[in-house]
């Protein structure tokens, strides 16, 4: 049997219920974990538009220049 651990934000006010604290599930096979440091989601989505533009405009030089 695998282990199922699903995180939350306890930043969230729609997390408050929670308390912050570690629930384990029904039959042991796993736990809710409040997470310490969530994903940055923004600057994860930045730095790959960034590179799509980049490849984009890296396109657009050799199909204009050829």
């Amino acid at each position: 049997m695998s282990t199922l651990n699903i995180y939350y934000n306890p930043d969230l006010l729609v997390n408050a219920y929670l308390l912050g604290l570690t629930y384990d599930f029904a039959g042991g096979v796993g736990q809710l974990i409040p997470d310490p440091l969530p994903t940055p989601v923004p600057a994860s989505f930045l730095l790959l538009g960034s590179g799509l533009l980049g490849l984009g405009l890296l396109g657009w030089r050799r199909k204009r220049g050829g």
